[in-house]
């Protein structure tokens, strides 16, 4: 989901960035010709012969630096006319690789291995800094942050792409200095202060101050706890005892916002960054209180396009709860989430469920538009919480969406509920010894012509100890020996054609769950894959029989077959999969050498055993010890490879306690991002808080 957050931050600095020279805060720029007498000058260089260049990213480059690179080839081929901009990465002019057509004629995004992008980095960029330089055959933009780069190549794009016959002068190089010490508190630099945020204060108030102090001012003040706020401050408080309303205290080395309300004290942070945008001197007399109606309007006065829905918040980071401490949520309804709106409802009405074996249901009266419910979990695990606006006669009011939401109470203490069978390892090794005299070689391969005119896309067989393994083949046409990366795709459970993608500088196989044709419908997967596959007690009599062990086997024998393939640079091997594919990925990830990166989403069959001990159950086959052969944390815990997991906190179907427990047991470097209202089908509404924890590879 990180992938929507990006795409909104870029939308949001490009409507900041259009004004920024006309912004309240004065921002130091340069703009110079980079020429020497004694170089030969840079020709000056018309735009529409931008056709012709292609977008270059470091090898590796974070999703910021390529949404940055999209935007920029995005904005180029809708101004020139055409239909794509050439793109690569630096990798690809390494070991003499080089087309010497095509090596002076490119736009370098972000720092790259060209010595254009080393010089600019030289240039002690600060963190909303950027640069653009034509003073070499290249363009290149560097920014001191993946924001800066963003608002670089926004500025690019509307010097040089908004009227025809545009040319960009030899030698131009322009540098956006910007000045975080411009605001001041009675004279002393904002800059200069810390953040306090007191207890109970919403994520939202939080979140929306500190990112826009970033995102507009380059302001990235220090967070400290209460006690700790020495010095010049920035509070931000709740007064239950208070009545509707919000005030913004301003002394010296103080600004203090301060409300009655989650909902009072994020209209204080809006009316404080409102301030900000009208003056940058703040003094004691820009201190305000503002009462607020005490009843909010009904949701039927609501006068939004969208639909309401329920939001709701933990009172701090949703995974930093201790066994034994109060959970606090708070509950209101509001609108898009770009406001502070909030709405009245007759009835709340929620259940709640935690992996301790207890649950609670209630209804309270919404009349004062939010509610605040309190759990305490009594060992380590998941609570999940679902609220619902509804009629007086406890009916769910259908304009309103629900909340699904979650927390975690000591999260650094669990793990699966059984344990691992001693002869688990020896099991799989066993398995595995019937693929030992079997050369992972195709025994069909037909090429697919028109899915995408860059790529060679093949449907292929790979032989096997039993039925073949299925998959889609594809790779770039231009590749040549030793040049691509590898990735791996497994599929979620269904009866279904596997997924086909085509991503330039990999070879991608998706490998189909099931040995069966691909490319097919509907139809035929419902008459040739089996009904509940996986489900079937008798299956785990014994576990070689389970129709999960063929699964893994064929997925193993596929990547064996994709690392012979001699585009391949041997290096690197990328393994991704949501739900069951995310089983099968650590499952080959763990049995087969090879892979660097693993990439798995609302992972399955995690502390299958855990449901014997009162944890939620969510959605798996029926237990028995068997079934423990394939329980993904034991797999898990033999990943080296770099590893990021991202599941929901309210998945009914892909336990979080299995997946926190599946985080815990990698042995690679590895990241866990919960989201908070998602569930297995990530339906999410406008405003969804992320939780992560990273830990680097165990010793």
């Amino acid at each position: 989901m990180k992938h929507y957050g990006l795409l909104i931050i870029a939308i949001c600095l490009a409507l900041v960035c259009g004004g920024c020279h006309d912004d309240a805060i004065e921002n130091e720029t340069t703009e110079t010709p980079a020429v020497s007498d004694t170089e030969p000058a840079i020709p000056d260089l018309p735009v529409s012969s931008l056709e012709s260049y292609r977008v270059v990213v470091a090898e590796g480059a974070s999703d910021a630096v390529m949404e940055a690179a999209q935007a920029l080839r995005s904005g180029l081929a809708s101004h020139l006319g055409v239909s794509s901009i050439a793109f690569s990465t630096d990798y690809e002019f390494k070991a003499g690789a080089i087309d010497t057509t095509r090596i002076d004629t490119e736009i370098l995004i972000g720092m790259t291995n060209r010595d254009e992008s080393q010089a600019l980095a030289s240039m002690s960029l600060a963190r909303l800094d950027y640069v653009i330089d034509y003073s070499s055959t290249r363009i290149a933009i560097l920014g001191g942050s993946e924001e800066a780069l963003l608002n670089a190549v926004h500025d690019f794009l509307s010097r040089y792409c908004t009227e025809n016959d545009q040319v960009i002068p030899g030698g131009w190089q322009y540098c956006h200095r910007h000045d975080n010490d411009a605001i001041t508190v009675e004279s002393v630099p904002l800059s200069q202060f810390v953040l306090s945020v007191g207890q109970g204060v919403s994520e939202k108030a939080e979140t929306t101050l500190v990112d826009t102090l970033f995102r507009q001012y380059g302001l990235d003040l220090a967070k400290v706890s209460e006690i700790d706020a020495a010095g010049a401050r920035l509070s931000l408080r709740l007064h239950e005892t208070w009545v509707q309303q919000y005030g913004i205290t301003i002394t010296a080395n103080t600004v203090c916002l301060e409300a009655s309300s989650a909902q009072a004290l994020e209209a204080a942070v809006d009316a404080f960054l409102t301030l900000l945008t009208q003056k940058t001197a703040l003094t004691a007399e820009d201190s305000v209180t503002e009462s607020m109606s005490a009843v909010p309007p009904s949701y039927t006065e609501a006068t939004v396009v969208d639909r309401l829905f329920v939001e709701g918040l933990t009172h701090k980071d949703a995974l930093s709860y201790a066994v034994g401490e109060e959970i606090l949520f708070r509950f209101r309804v509001t609108d898009s989430g770009k406001t502070t709106a909030q709405y009245a409802c007759p009835l709340f009405t929620y259940t709640a469920r935690a992996d301790d074996g207890q649950t609670w249901s209630g209804r309270l009266g919404g009349e004062g538009g939010e509610i605040t419910l309190r759990f305490t979990l009594k060992k380590p695990g998941h609570i999940q919480v679902f609220v619902k606006a509804c009629d007086a006669n406890g009916n769910e009011i259908p304009s309103i969406i629900g909340l699904n939401g979650g927390a975690c109470a000591g999260f650094e203490e669990i793990t699966t509920v059984k344990e691992e069978p001693d002869d688990f390892w020896e099991f799989w090794q066993k398995q595995l010894k019937e693929l030992e005299d079997v050369a992972p070689t195709l025994i069909a391969k037909t090429e697919v012509k028109g899915k995408n005119p860059s790529f060679y896309c093949y449907d292929i067989r790979i032989q096997t100890n039993d039925t073949p393994a299925s998959a889609w083949l594809t790779i770039p046409k231009n590749a040549e020996p030793g040049m691509l990366k590898l990735k791996m795709i497994y599929q979620g459970y269904g009866q279904n054609d596997p997924i086909l993608e085509f991503n330039p500088g990999y070879i991608t196989v998706s490998v189909n769950s099931h040995s069966v044709e691909n490319g097919r419908d509907n139809a035929y997967y419902s008459q040739v894959v089996p009904n509940n596959f996986g489900f079937h007690l008798s299956e785990y009599t014994d576990p070689s029989r389970a129709y999960f062990r063929n699964m893994l086997l064929r997925d193993v024998q596929a990547f064996r077959f994709a690392k012979t393939l001699p585009e391949w640079d041997g290096e690197t091997a990328v393994i991704s999969g949501i739900s069951m594919g995310g089983f099968q990925s650590i499952a080959v990830a763990a049995l087969e050498p090879g892979c660097t990166n693993l990439n798995t989403h609302i992972t399955w069959m995690c502390d299958v055993g855990g449901r014997t001990d009162g944890r939620i159950a969510g959605w798996l086959p029926p237990y028995t010890d068997a079934l423990l052969y394939f329980d993904t944390v034991y797999f898990a815990s033999r990943v080296t490879a770099k590893t990021n997991l991202t599941a929901g906190l309210a998945d009914p179907t892909s336990m979080p306690c299995g997946i926190t427990a599946c985080y815990l047991a990698i042995r690679g470097e590895k990241t866990l991002t919960f989201l908070q209202k998602a569930t297995h089908s990530t339906a999410l509404s406008v405003l969804t808080p992320e939780y992560t924890r990273s830990a680097p590879a165990a010793e």
